[in-house]
């Protein structure tokens, strides 16, 4: 039973790792954007 709560508890903890890593993967890809294209007006 201790095995299997903590087994539980590892998944959800490296889920919530994965998801958090995700939306900063994502807001990152935004900000480089956003760059990328303030860098192209400035550029032309």
């Amino acid at each position: 039973l201790v095995f299997f709560i903590v087994t539980q508890w590892v998944v959800s903890v490296q889920w919530n790792y994965f998801y958090e890593l995700e939306y900063l993967s994502l807001i990152v890809v935004r900000v480089s954007l956003n760059g990328l294209k303030r860098c192209t007006k400035i550029c032309k």
